[in-house]
């Protein structure tokens, strides 16, 4: 039987290195079969609480003693049927030797740590509450107890680096057979989950532990006296790139806060107006007590006057029964007279038939007053019931509300837990905000000093034919855009490199608009060469693509070159098509530069559309415009026509430029004219060659040049609006014809710098070479003043 002992400096370390030694055939080490039942883990820590350590020195003052030492060999016999067993156990390094004289079958596996993983383990545990002295004293305390042992003892452990052994499990089981014959079985998965890593807890355990270089050299005797376990490696550093790509994770992650935030509001506004149901709900009980209250009143009340009239009519029954009594009485005695004084019988007979008459009367009188009793105590019985009916009926009321007072009660509850809750969150939500504020201004400081920055996690290629090769970028940040994932090819025409984009079946793309003219393709190539057969529809390309994708395609061609530079020695090609491809990417490079100024934009939608009788317009509204280098969030303008004759449409283009609450491309805009919506600067066109050349010459050449690419532009707007199905009053293609009449005026009007300026910087020759193309000069001196219409 063989036993390992596993310690080191940082617990996740040590007990990963455990795991692949379990997975060779390690048994853990069982727990003892006897009451009070105890692990070794417990032993560890009663032995360390009870006997004093000095860590300074790595010495015991005193042995644990005769009970630590039974509770010690209860553990090994409660692993006594294991051929192999063994723990991983922080609390070990102090205990070596006397692990080292309990049991000689035991072998020692020791785990060094650097100390900038010591320092980033320590930092990401306690960022608020650190100690680099105390960490680093720790640091040098563990290791040199761990390299005094191994040096004491060589052949019954093995020192070596935490890292390696996690990296590389398959030569860490090869070192255990080879040295003490364990006879591990082979892994059968040498992929194992290593502990994650704070990049930015390691960076700053990188600069705290170049300012500590006093434990230099117990780093060189460790790294002197450890085993590898396979080729030397250099140890693990994080720049500064790696650090700002862990901060955008946390910028991740604080975005999914702030959604989390926003679901919290909704619950809160449900729970308002639960909390407003609730109180009307209470008003409703206030006044249905006041109700039931307001009835029992009543029904206590004729309840007593039917008892008052019942008691007055039973004493006035009583009192006829005894005048009735009395009457017989009365009769008794004349009927006997009678017999004695026959001779008075006839002297008396009408007065006794007037008194059968009365007696008669009465008798009439008492069969109504017991009929009226027996009415009296119906109704009476009728008054108990409805009585008990009601005193029921209320006692039913009474039940649910006292059951809705305890639903209320548990209601009220709940709200005051959902509210505890919900301050917690909003604490939560507050900081996570706090943390994106600073990271994206941060970020935005970094972008600011350094436009060309590119970050991004991987990058793969492959070669998909001669001269084509397929790249993806996995968490790119370039030109200040994001791609979790971005896909192209690079190919080689006529020694200039180019760049094809697919997009997916679902009509999705990397790039931020999708060329008009290349709606029906699924694959674009953006190159500034190409013949007869393919020249219009590149250019046309170049021209439409969106500012934002502008940004980001023309630094992929130094982007690339530095790969292809720095990485060779892990990238499949071959050194011939590398130097080939890199020469034609600076050629790509040298071309795109000179394009850099063509104006372009993001998106574009109708603000309004307008439509008079003698007037029509539509309202532009750009987002993220560029001209000669310039960003522009929005930017918003009108193309109109003034209609003289009915059915004449075009005779009249204009252009309105609305006055601008941001920044302005046109610096020398001024107020030309007024209409509904306040000032504009008003360019009137009237075909086939008339310009209202006396406003043209108040504005400077740099607004002359940009007036004349947004109108070069305005055929790629006019097809991006319909490809996008934007819906107007008017045929698009009238508007296009109306824009087909205004180009050659403009170009005839304009300046030749400003006309260079604007027109299409490249001509795509037979040979795939590039060339600028000079513009003519018109010497037409008309001046137009279209009809003005302010609308």
């Amino acid at each position: 039987m063989k036993t390992l002992c596993i310690t080191g400096a940082i617990p996740s370390q040590i007990d990963l290195i455990a795991s692949i030694f379990e997975q060779a055939g390690m048994s853990p080490a069982q727990d003892t079969n006897k009451d009070p039942i105890f692990n070794i883990h417990d032993w560890h820590d009663h032995v360390l609480t009870n006997i004093p350590v000095n860590t300074g020195t790595q010495q015991h003052s005193q042995e644990p003693g005769r009970l630590w030492e039974q509770l010690a060999s209860e553990i090994f016999i409660a692993n006594l049927n294991s051929p192999l067993w063994g723990w991983a156990d922080t609390n070990s390094t102090w205990l070596l030797d006397y692990w080292t004289h309990f049991d000689p079958n035991i072998r020692f596996v020791l785990a060094c740590t650097s100390p900038e993983q010591m320092l980033a383990e320590a930092v990401r545990n306690s960022p608020s509450d650190i100690s680099a002295d105390a960490v680093l004293q720790s640091w040098k305390t563990i290791h040199q107890t761990l390299l005094r042992f191994h040096l004491r003892h060589p052949d019954r452990s093995i020192l070596i680096m935490a890292d390696e052994g996690l990296s590389m499990p398959s030569h860490l089981i090869d070192a255990g057979n080879e040295r003490w014959h364990l006879q591990c079985a082979p892994l059968e998965n040498d992929a194992f989950k290593k502990p994650d890593t704070n990049e930015v807890a390691l960076f700053i355990g990188q600069q705290i532990y170049n300012d500590q270089p006093q434990i230099n050299s117990l780093s060189h005797e460790i790294a002197a006296s450890i085993i590898h376990l396979g080729p030397t490696t250099k140890s693990m550093t994080v720049s500064i790139d790696i650090a700002i790509g862990a901060l955008q994770s946390l910028q991740e992650k604080a975005a999914l806060a702030l959604k989390q935030s926003d679901q919290l509001h909704t619950l809160n506004e449900a729970n308002q107006a639960l909390t407003q149901d609730r109180d009307k709900l209470e008003i409703q009980n206030e006044a249905l007590e006041s109700e039931l209250q307001s009835a029992k009143d009543q029904l206590q009340s004729q309840a007593q006057e039917f008892k008052t009239q019942l008691d007055n009519q039973t004493q006035e029954n009583e009192l006829l029964l005894l005048q009735l009594h009395q009457v017989q009485e009365e009769l008794e005695s004349l009927f006997i007279k009678s017999k004695e004084q026959t001779t008075a019988f006839d002297q008396q007979a009408k007065e006794l038939q007037k008194l059968n008459q009365a007696h008669q009367s009465l008798l009439n009188e008492k069969s109504q007053l017991e009929a009226l009793s027996k009415s009296y105590a119906s109704e009476r019985d009728k008054l108990a019931a409805q009585s008990k009916a009601a005193q029921s009926e209320l006692q039913n009321l009474k039940d649910q509300l006292q059951s809705q007072a305890q639903e209320n009660e548990l209601l009220l509850l709940q709200l005051h837990q959902v509210q505890e809750e919900l301050e917690h969150y909003f604490l939560q939500h507050q900081e996570a905000q706090n943390q994106l504020q600073t990271h994206d201004k941060r970020w935005q400081r970094i972008l600011q000093r350094h436009p060309d920055y590119c970050d991004y996690e991987t990058l793969e290629c492959s070669i998909t034919n001669q001269d084509t090769v397929a790249w993806r970028f996995t968490r790119l940040n370039v030109a200040g855009r994001y791609f979790d994932r971005l896909e192209f090819e690079t190919l080689i025409e006529a020694g200039v490199a180019g760049f094809n984009f697919k997009r997916q079946p679902d009509n999705s793309s990397n790039l931020t608009r999708w060329p008009a003219s290349a709606e029906q393709n699924d694959q674009i190539t953006v190159i500034p060469v190409g013949d007869n057969s393919n020249a219009a529809i590149r250019t046309a390309i170049l021209r439409e693509l969106a500012a934002s994708d502008w940004n980001v395609i023309r630094l992929l061609p130094s982007v690339l070159t530095e790969h292809l530079t720095n990485h060779l020695d892990i990238t499949p090609i071959d050194k011939a098509l590398a130097k080939t491809l890199c020469s034609s990417l600076k050629r790509l490079q040298d071309l795109f530069d000179q394009i850099r100024s063509r104006l372009r934009f993001d998106n574009i939608t109708i603000k309004r559309e307008q439509v008079n009788p003698d007037y029509e317009h539509l309202w532009f509204d750009i987002n993220n415009l560029s001209f000669n280098d310039r960003q522009y969030p929005e930017f918003q303008f009108r193309l109109s026509c003034a209609i003289a004759r009915p059915d004449h449409f075009g005779e009249h283009p204009k252009l309105e430029f609305p006055e601008s609450t941001g920044p302005n491309p046109l610096q020398t805009w001024f107020a030309e004219s007024y209409d509904d919506f306040g000032p504009k600067l008003e360019l009137r066109f009237a075909p086939p060659q008339a310009l209202d050349i006396n406003v043209w010459n108040q504005l400077g050449p740099s607004d002359q040049s940009f007036i004349l690419a947004l109108i070069n532009l305005l055929p790629t707007i006019l097809l991006t609006l319909r490809t996008n199905q934007a819906q107007i009053s008017r045929s698009w293609d009238d508007w296009l014809a109306m824009i087909k009449a205004m180009l050659p005026i403009i170009k005839q009007q304009a300046t030749p710098v400003a006309a260079l300026s604007i027109e299409s910087p490249l001509t795509v020759q037979q040979t795939g070479t590039t060339e600028p193309t000079p513009k003519r000069q018109s010497q037409t001196k008309a001046q137009a003043r279209s009809p003005r219409t302010n609308k």
